[in-house]
């Protein structure tokens, strides 16, 4: 049987692969930033005690803004894959 054309594609992920401290890069990652091209990854701060909500650190949000909190589901829509392994060990975010 062929897939409809118009059928998302399943992501990799599951909400029981979201983790506390894990850096998730986006399915079509984007570089932001002027000068200094940095990766739109998104690190977990907290995951809500249901596991429906999670709120995440990047470097898209702005220096004072408080740290989004979406739905999981939203995520999952947006998150490819986890890159925590790939970050720098100085703690920095991945350059482009």
């Amino acid at each position: 049987m062929n897939a409809s054309p118009t059928a998302s594609k399943p992501s990799a992920l599951t909400a029981a692969d979201l983790k506390v401290d894990h850096v998730y890069s986006a399915e079509r990652p984007r570089t932001i930033g002027g000068f200094d091209r940095l990766i739109d990854d998104r690190q977990i701060v907290w995951i809500s005690d249901d596991s429906l909500r999670v709120q995440y650190d990047s470097p898209t949000v702005p220096f004072g803004r408080k740290y989004p909190i979406v739905d999981a589901e939203r995520f999952l829509r947006w998150a490819g894959a986890d890159v925590t392994n790939l970050m720098p060990e100085n703690g920095d975010w991945r350059r482009a």
